[in-house]
């Protein structure tokens, strides 16, 4: 049918898309940091979070919407 397909990997994905403003996640400080308090309130989602995988597509989407691709009705994670 004379079709051409791209895919592609992003890397650090999980790192791109902020934390949603209603959620608030806390994890504990690595050790070799010594400042005030034990925890840490993320502004971005991390690699381990369930938020993380939903969150980056919701990103990715946004994103391939902006450069005029198209989802499919079919597979929504075909876009053309």
């Amino acid at each position: 049918m004379g079709l051409k397909s791209k895919q592609g990997d992003v890397n650090t994905a999980f790192l791109h898309d902020d934390v949603d403003e209603g959620e608030d996640i806390f994890v504990y400080m690595p050790k070799s940091v010594e400042i005030g308090g034990n925890v840490l309130k993320l502004k971005k989602t991390l690699y381990g979070l369930r938020q993380s995988p939903c969150a980056f597509w919701k990103y990715l989407t946004e994103k391939l919407i902006t450069c005029y691709l198209k989802q499919s009705k079919f597979d929504p994670c075909l876009f053309f």
